[in-house]
């Protein structure tokens, strides 16, 4: 099946007028390959690849459900999922790399508690919103002790990883 897939992938970016560049790859990708990177999908990678400890948080209850089986699946205990929000994380100056792949909005609303979560030297990694939303996200991280190393862009879309002082 997976062989099936890779091949109906390189067709698809083999025809596109541009490869990716319409997003057609981009959303096949997803769709075919939904369930080889499941929920849970970076989890699972932190932990096989020697984290000692890894929070998932998700809010969407079907999803969470599906996280759960997959942790469980790939046998990786040390992973412990929280269906809800960036409430249910309550842990403070504790985690060395926070990811969240969520709106500007909702990174605007919650980057304090990002930055209390996080140890200092800690990274904040984060993606799901625009380019033009980088300098509203990185005032708003600076006033929260974050400060900017980087930002990535493709297609409008951008991604911003930060240090906590």
């Amino acid at each position: 099946v997976a062989w099936c897939r890779q091949w109906v992938m390189w067709m698809i970016s083999i025809l596109s007028p541009t490869p990716g560049g319409s997003g057609v790859a981009e959303l096949m990708f997803r769709l075919y390959y939904a369930d080889f990177l499941p929920d849970a999908s970076v989890a699972i990678l932190a932990a096989m690849r020697g984290a000692e400890e890894v929070v998932g948080v998700e809010i969407d209850p079907p999803a969470y459900d599906n996280a759960v089986d997959n942790v469980a699946l790939n046998a990786t205990p040390q992973v412990s999922l929280r269906l809800g929000g960036v409430e249910t994380v309550t842990e403070v100056s504790y985690f060395d790399i926070v990811l969240a792949n969520i709106n500007r909005n909702i990174i605007l609303g919650d980057i304090d508690k990002y930055a209390v979560a996080l140890k200092s030297g800690g990274m904040l990694i984060l993606s799901g919103f625009y380019t033009q939303d980088v300098p509203m996200i990185e005032q708003s991280a600076n006033n929260c002790g974050l400060t900017l190393i980087s930002v990535a862009e493709k297609k409008n879309w951008a991604n911003m990883c930060l240090v906590k002082e």
